[in-house]
């Protein structure tokens, strides 16, 4: 099955993709949204050096470049 990422919000400090709309972010507390971004970054371990340079903290989908 596909799922759509057109429309979602991105948290503008952490970079994270949301699942579903809410009121902060739920990694970062943030309240700052953007829904004009490009690019995904996937991660599935937190052993990862993209990771690591990205300075994620959690496995999920993360947007590479805010607008």
């Amino acid at each position: 099955m596909k799922t759509s990422l057109r429309g979602r919000l991105v948290c503008r400090r952490c970079r994270y993709i949301l699942e579903s709309r809410s009121d902060k972010c739920p990694l970062c507390g943030s309240r700052d949204f953007s829904s004009r971004w490009e690019g995904i970054m996937i991660i599935l371990s937190m052993d990862s050096k993209v990771a690591e340079l990205m300075g994620v903290e959690k496995e999920g989908r993360y947007a590479i470049k805010i607008l």
